[in-house]
């Protein structure tokens, strides 16, 4: 992937806080990106390769 925007999520999931942002979580063919509100670009990236388990923990 070259450009790494929007246009290749296959999954998009709205309203995802990230560091009190929001914005959104994306499926993308090898990887999963979350991108700030307003933008278009992948702020952060994770190879699903590279994910192997993460606590989950509510917003409060």
């Amino acid at each position: 992937m070259s450009s790494h925007s929007l246009k290749e999520a296959l999954l998009t999931i709205k309203k995802v806080c990230q560091k009190k942002q929001d914005g959104a979580t994306n499926a993308v063919v090898k990887r999963t990106a979350w991108t700030l509100e307003g933008k278009d670009r992948f702020t952060i990236r994770h190879m699903y390769v590279d994910i192997k388990g993460q606590k989950i923990r509510k917003k409060g």
